[in-house]
């Protein structure tokens, strides 16, 4: 047999492993879950539609959609008998129960269908191509045609599809997994900032609402803030700007307070505000102004006033006038001999990137102190 045709028979061949590779990078990489009984179930599949297609005399075209069905109801059946309760338990469970289901499948086969290869019969399998010394059928082709094809609908479905951008965000870190679970129901988002508004919308929220006590900044410099101090004025941020276009309106509500969580059976169902004023310096609330805001999700944004100074204060750092460690930016070394400070402990709130930068100068120094010369950039 020359290499040509051992090329053609591993396709075809490799086309069934990938069919089952298929389900098994969603049940592992998307699901985390482990399912030894995996391969068994694609066989059964394939015998129950050779059974539909000996015994019963069913079209080709119909035994394999059969199968499909058989197989599925069949899966739903053991999730509810069997696996669910498993997967309240931990993952060896649930290996040890799929190896076992696994064995049974393969044993029961045999017994039922006999030990012996079986093809599945018809005019597919029977016709043969013959291209000079190569030779397939036209089940082959289709075999192919149809793993392709699939391969395609996956790649579409976890790359332009809402539910899609959420597995493979699952798949990458399942910590993600309570975060994106509120989508699910209402997908109603309150008390947003800038960056989580963005990310919100990305993950296909319903509605979001953001709300801030403070009254809305005038869009030019008040008269009690003059230059050179810090502009308080109105600003759209990228966040707002992109719930704007998509729902009509900017997403902040002013002058607002939340008094307590609504919720129903353990779930959050939404949230009281009531409007505030203030009078003065002291904020008050303004009377029959209480309403209730439906949400999935809440995240508050409480600010940052600072590092912790469990460590720092053992070992005697000194902090600037707004509590951050002391530490000048390109040294990055603090008051304490050979301890370092960067990022948000020692500038204040920043950006990652900000973060992610001070860090690598931070090791070029400490790498200096230590060695006493540095090749880090």
């Amino acid at each position: 047999m020359n290499l040509a045709q051992q090329l053609i028979n591993g396709l075809v061949l490799g086309s069934g492993y990938a069919l089952i590779a298929i389900g098994w990078t969603v049940l592992l990489g998307a699901a985390r879950l482990v399912n030894f009984a995996h391969g068994q179930l694609y066989m059964l599949a394939a015998f129950i539609a050779w059974a539909a297609m000996t015994k019963l005399g069913v079209d080709y075209f119909v035994a394999v959609p059969i199968a499909v069905v058989v197989l599925g109801l069949l899966g739903v059946l053991l999730q509810g008998m069997m696996l669910r309760l498993v997967m309240q338990q931990n993952l060896t469970s649930l290996m040890i129960v799929t190896l076992g289901l696994g064995y049974v499948l393969q044993g029961g086969s045999a017994l039922i269908f006999g030990g012996n290869p079986h093809t599945l019969p018809g005019t597919l399998a029977r016709a043969k191509v013959d291209i000079g010394p190569l030779w397939f059928t036209w089940q082959d082709v289709l075999v192919l045609v149809v793993t392709l094809a699939l391969y395609g609908v996956v790649w579409l479905f976890t790359q332009r599809t809402r539910f899609g951008s959420v597995i493979r965000a699952v798949a990458e870190d399942p910590q993600w997994l309570p975060a994106l679970l509120w989508q699910a129901s209402q997908e109603e988002a309150l008390g947003l900032q800038d960056a989580c508004i963005g990310t919100s919308l990305r993950h296909g929220c319903r509605s979001l609402v953001n709300f801030e006590i403070l009254p809305q900044p005038p869009a030019d410099r008040a008269s009690d803030n003059p230059w050179p101090t810090w502009p308080k004025i109105f600003r759209v941020d990228y966040g707002h700007e992109e719930a704007a276009k998509r729902f009509g309106a900017d997403p902040r509500v002013y002058s607002i307070s939340g008094k307590s969580f609504d919720g129903k059976d353990g779930r959050l169902t939404g949230m009281r505000t009531t409007e505030v004023k203030f009078v003065g310096n002291q904020l008050q609330e303004i009377p029959n102004t209480e309403k209730v805001w439906k949400a999935d999700l809440i995240l508050i944004a409480m600010g940052f006033l600072g590092p912790e100074h469990h460590a720092s204060d053992a070992l005697g750092v000194a902090y600037d006038p707004r509590s951050n460690l002391r530490a000048d930016y390109g040294r990055y070394a603090t008051s304490v001999p050979k301890v370092f400070a960067a990022g948000d402990c020692r500038r204040g709130q920043s950006l990652v990137v900000r973060a992610i930068n001070e860090g690598r100068e931070a090791a070029r120094e400490i790498d200096r102190t230590l060695m006493g010369e540095t090749l880090l950039p």
